[in-house]
């Protein structure tokens, strides 16, 4: 029995090895036969993505070369010149063929797919396709921005934004930017600034706050997409100033952000922004003898030396000098007092600006006594290395009969000359430009005064600006209608236009306006907002000397009714620096 077994067993066996190897060699020749037709497949595939890849790298560049050179069709590419170019309906390369497809998302954006498709073998083709979308980068490349707004009327703290699309140019939904204080509401917006980086998708905004009581100052940072949480910079109890702007703030060339701020004391504040954190604590400037209620500060362009400019209660004007080393009270220089009386502590009496055209240059505007009727000047010369001197006083022409006061002053840096405008507002209602050389020396343009007639409040009813990256320049202003008017300012002529152009009626007279062009196009956003605390904004294309029609977010555009106060400046607008 037990023979019998083991022989049954081998046989059985000896079948099965026999079929495992007959199975073996069917493998064997399969593989011999399919093998290698599997890897060249697989081969033409990986050429054939390559080449797709390829088809979308040269449509970046060529539309690198020109967003208009990207027409929308299909098409294959050639090098003509050693340049790629779109030409035909297809190319070849070896077995494979290549076509682009280029179709309109809309006038800034494109979507673009390359196929490849080639014989893989007698019944069957091969198909490759990649699909990407390209921007006009060069037409959104600094062509947005952001818009800060106060929308809680006289009630509530309420601060609004609104994003302008670099690509599409219009205005999203308005929404809300961080509560100041979630604890409570009445904490309304008096004042506001903000400012873009350069290095960062950043926005900071700077904004003064008065509940019936007390003044707030306080910050908080948008990384391009949320605001982050509020920084509380300085708090008093004060029921005067309101409609003051005793805050500034100014990116320097390494990135950091400072701001100076006044805190109801003779010293002056400032605090910085890495980028990550805020600095621990405020940290003290050198006093100026009295509170300050109007502060500019400006870094010399690329740079981290700020000058710093201040007019105080004791309608004093007084500046000191940042010389870009460490944060600390000893790196900042007092000046001797510029003027000691003006007509009023109320009023915007001071502006500074650094030269463009010689970035160790600034000029300062200011008033020198109670009854002045003209605007004084010095011209700052930055040393290069942390410091710098003042030039001597000039005084400008006197406006207006001898009991006309000047209310309000502005100046603006020429892009592509040493040169300066001007404008101030005066108690005869006038609004008058003037120009001011580096020696400093004053000389009049043609049609100097813009208006002949203006409100007669603290507000600063105009605002003077040059187009980002041509020479002309701009000014909008009340004649204390509801239709706001502009007029343009020839550099090569030195003069003003002699009629003006209307802008957009308004909901009641035009009471504030902002003039901010665009450092990197020449284009230029104007914010107007009127008696009714209504907020509009209306962007100018300087290539072509005109307001914009399209796209809707450069048209004419109301934003809210919801103000605080007519004559404050409780809004503001910065163009993306990206």
């Amino acid at each position: 029995m037990k023979l019998r077994a083991q022989t049954g067993f081998n046989l059985v066996e000896a079948i099965l090895s026999i079929a495992t190897f007959a199975l073996l060699l069917t493998f064997l020749g399969l593989a011999f036969l399919y093998g290698p037709a599997g890897a060249v497949i697989d081969g033409n595939r990986v050429q054939a993505t390559l080449l797709a890849e390829e088809g979308l790298e040269v449509v970046r560049n060529i539309r690198d070369a020109g967003w208009s050179n990207v027409l929308s069709g299909t098409y294959g590419l050639v090098t003509s010149s050693n340049q790629w170019v779109l030409s035909g309906a297809s190319d070849s390369r070896d077995i494979f063929t290549r076509q682009i497809v280029i179709s309109d998302i809309d006038a800034n954006r494109k979507s673009v797919t390359a196929n490849v498709s080639w014989q893989q073998n007698g019944q069957r083709r091969g198909f490759v396709s990649l699909a990407t979308h390209l921007t006009n980068w060069q037409k959104s490349k600094g062509s947005g921005g952001i818009l800060v707004y106060g929308s809680g009327t006289m009630a509530t703290d309420t601060i609004a934004y609104r994003i302008l699309d670099p690509v599409n140019q219009t205005w999203s939904a308005p929404a809300s930017v961080s509560d100041i204080d979630p604890s409570t509401t009445n904490r309304v917006l008096r004042a506001a600034r903000v400012y873009a980086s350069a290095s960062r998708n950043e926005k900071i905004l700077i904004s003064r706050h008065y509940n019936g009581k007390t003044q707030y100052v306080y910050s908080q940072v948008f990384n391009g997409t949320s605001w982050g949480s509020t920084k509380l910079l300085a708090s008093w109890n004060s029921s005067n100033y309101l409609d003051v702007q005793n805050f500034d703030g100014t990116y320097l060339s390494n990135g950091d952000f400072m701001v100076v701020y006044a805190d109801n004391t003779n010293t002056p504040k400032f605090r910085v922004w890495n980028g990550t954190t805020w600095s621990a604590s405020s940290l003290a400037m050198r006093g100026v003898g009295a509170v300050p209620v109007y502060i500019v500060a400006k870094a010399r362009p690329n740079t981290k030396e700020v000058m710093a400019v201040f007019f105080t209660t004791a309608k004093n004007t007084r500046s000191q000098y940042f010389n870009g080393a460490t944060y600390v009270t000893a790196n900042w220089t007092l000046h001797s007092s510029h003027a000691s009386q003006a007509p009023k502590a109320t009023n915007r009496l001071i502006d500074f600006v650094w030269s463009v055209s010689n970035p160790l240059v600034g000029g300062m505007v200011f008033c020198n006594s109670n009854n002045d009727r003209s605007m004084d000047i010095k011209i700052w010369t930055a040393s290069g290395s942390g410091s710098g001197t003042w030039s001597a006083i000039a005084t400008g022409p006197n406006q207006g009969s001898s009991a006309t006061r000047v209310v309000t002053v502005d100046i603006a840096a020429r892009s592509d000359a040493n040169e300066f405008v001007a404008c101030s507002k005066n108690t005869s209602s006038q609004i008058v430009c003037y120009l001011a050389s580096f020696t400093p020396a004053w000389s009049t343009p043609a049609n100097s005064i813009i208006s002949p007639v203006t409100d007669n409040g603290i507000q600063r009813s105009y605002d003077f600006g040059y187009e980002g990256v041509a020479s002309n320049g701009l000014i909008s202003y009340s004649d204390f209608s509801v239709v706001p008017k502009l007029k343009k300012y020839n550099p090569s002529a030195k003069t003003f236009d002699a009629v003006s152009t209307n802008i957009n009626e308004l909901t009641a007279s035009l009471a504030t306006t902002r003039v901010i062009p665009n450092p990197l196009t020449s284009d230029v956003i104007i914010l107007l907002a009127d008696n009714a605390r209504s907020l509009s904004s209306i962007v100018w294309d300087g290539a072509s000397d005109a307001f914009y029609s399209s796209p809707s977010g450069l048209n004419f555009t109301s934003h809210g009714a919801s103000g605080s106060a007519a004559i404050g400046y409780w809004y503001d607008f910065a163009w993306d620096q990206l």
